[in-house]
């Protein structure tokens, strides 16, 4: 896990070990909460087509919910 400081980083690929992607294109803050942690996976890219949430340790396998193998859009609501 990687917490950044505002700023500019030209090279992400330098400070990540996950898959090599020129297209990284937002983030904003992520709520802290210790009790509840959600991740919303979306099929596609801008936040459309199937969606998928995980809560805590329960992993749904994304196969089910439509997705092909890719991720296209990352929602986090909170978390630790």
């Amino acid at each position: 896990m990687f917490i950044l400081e505002k700023g500019q980083y030209p090279r992400w690929d330098t400070r990540s070990t996950s898959y090599r992607s020129d297209r990284l294109m937002s983030f904003q803050p992520v709520r802290m909460d210790s009790q509840e942690h959600k991740i919303g996976l979306l099929e596609g890219a801008n936040f459309k087509g199937n969606t998928v949430e995980i809560q805590e340790d329960n992993v749904p396998r994304l196969w089910v919910h439509g997705f092909r193998g890719r991720v296209g859009s990352a929602r986090v609501s909170s978390g630790t």
